[in-house]
């Protein structure tokens, strides 16, 4: 059966008590995770962000990845995941791979970051490995044939669903702002793009380095900056980073000139717990039009299933992208069954391939372009809602595509009142 999580295995794993075989803390510094066990059906490395800027998505991964195991083994498939906390960092990640590949394991599930999968191309291509990201969205990466499949859209889908949104909700000039890696600079480039072949004006482009986590007043400053010489109610800023974004944003919140102006966010800050944990940042995205981020959307039918894996591990939120690598490893469990020679070397992509297209995971349907990445998705935009005296993130839009596999869609924003 080529869908593990068809309406009938739906039913019978709904009332599983799912539990964890390892904890949900990472490994980082000296310490090594213990290697795959050798007798597995499947042996994986996990490329997870555990304890860096993109812990919040790295620890739902490695959570949900941990289910979807449990859930191969009710289908009699022994799969091993050996944890690496990359931290978002490049030359972790290959020292990672090549740790991995040492050890004869060619199958990786992550990175999250475009930056980390660049890193490791050239050794992952050359060993003839299989990568699986669920963070991954520089469309400069799209390259058919190589190592890289990715289980989310790349970035030009996505940037077109938050550029549409915003310019459904009366914005006309933009204004990016980026962290300095691969990922987040393709989202910048890319709705620097649909901007400006859409006709709206893009008034600046800024960065700031990967290694600021902290304390962003200048940038802060140069921003308003640029408001305050283009006065006009139409401004929006395009704000695309990882955890991060919740010290840009407290920031901001010192600017007068900024106040009332919408900020939209990417998949990297979406559900970021050190948003709503910040007063102050969360404060300024809830005036700053709710600050809505992009994230995959979960269908309706699955919905029931995405909450019961995001209870099992301890989450207040869906996480759509943390699913994309719950699904990726059901994928591999269901081209491992379907395929006898699968863990036969040059055998696997074509065996992912084939179980990948198609598929009906919790993420939706799931189909792979040319250069082995999802070719489109519906999106989510998750907002700052205020829950009490407090914040919390809340679904406040969506982006729907004409086809699964189409880069036009229409934007609909609902709203704080739409939970």
């Amino acid at each position: 059966m080529k869908n593990l999580l068809s309406k009938h295995l739906q039913r019978s794993i709904l009332p599983i008590t799912l539990s964890l075989l390892i904890g949900c803390g990472g490994s980082s510094g000296s310490d090594t995770p213990p290697p795959p066990d050798p007798d597995a059906d499947i042996r994986i490395t996990a490329l997870f962000d555990l304890s860096g800027p993109g812990q919040t998505l790295g620890q739902a991964s490695k959570a949900a990845v941990q289910e979807s195991v449990e859930l191969s083994s009710l289908q009699g498939i022994t799969v091993s995941v050996q944890y690496y906390d990359t931290q978002s960092d490049p030359a972790k990640a290959q020292a990672a791979v090549e740790e991995a590949l040492a050890n004869g394991v060619s199958i990786f599930l992550g990175p999250q970051t475009s930056s980390e999968a660049r890193q490791i191309l050239p050794t992952v291509n050359e060993a003839g490995a299989l990568v699986i990201s669920q963070g991954s969205t520089a469309s400069s990466l799209a390259v058919a044939n190589d190592a890289l499949y990715r289980m989310i859209p790349t970035d030009r889908v996505e940037a077109r669903a938050v550029y549409d949104l915003a310019v459904s909700r009366g914005a006309s000039s933009f204004i990016t702002i980026n962290r300095q890696d691969t990922g987040n600079q393709g989202l910048a480039d890319s709705f620097t793009g649909y901007a400006t072949n859409g006709g709206s004006v893009v008034l600046a482009n800024l960065e700031y380095p990967t290694t600021q986590t902290s304390n962003f007043s200048s940038l802060a400053g140069e921003l308003a900056a640029v408001v305050a010489a283009n006065p006009d109610d139409s401004i929006a800023v395009f704000l695309a980073g990882f955890d991060e974004v919740s010290s840009v944003l407290a920031s901001c919140a010192l600017q007068p000139a900024l106040a009332g102006i919408a900020f939209y966010g990417g998949d990297g800050s979406a559900l970021a717990t050190t948003v709503t944990a910040d007063q102050t940042a969360a404060e300024f995205a809830n005036a700053a039009a709710l600050f809505p981020n992009a994230l995959l959307t979960i269908p309706p039918d699955f919905m029931e299933l995405a909450k019961l894996i995001t209870e099992a591990y301890g989450g207040d939120q869906v996480n759509a992208f943390a699913l994309a690598a719950f699904d990726a490893t059901n994928i591999l469990s269901d081209a491992y069954k379907q395929n006898p020679d699968f863990n036969t070397p040059g055998v696997r992509r074509t065996a992912f391939v084939e179980s990948a297209n198609g598929y009906q995971g919790v993420t939706g349907d799931i189909y792979l372009n040319q250069a082995g990445d999802r070719a489109s998705g519906a999106y989510a935009f998750w907002g700052i809602c205020p829950n009490g005296s407090q914040y919390q993130w809340s679904q406040v839009a969506s982006w729907n595509p004409t086809s699964p596999s189409s880069l036009v869609g229409t934007a609909s924003f609902s709203g704080c009142g739409s939970n």
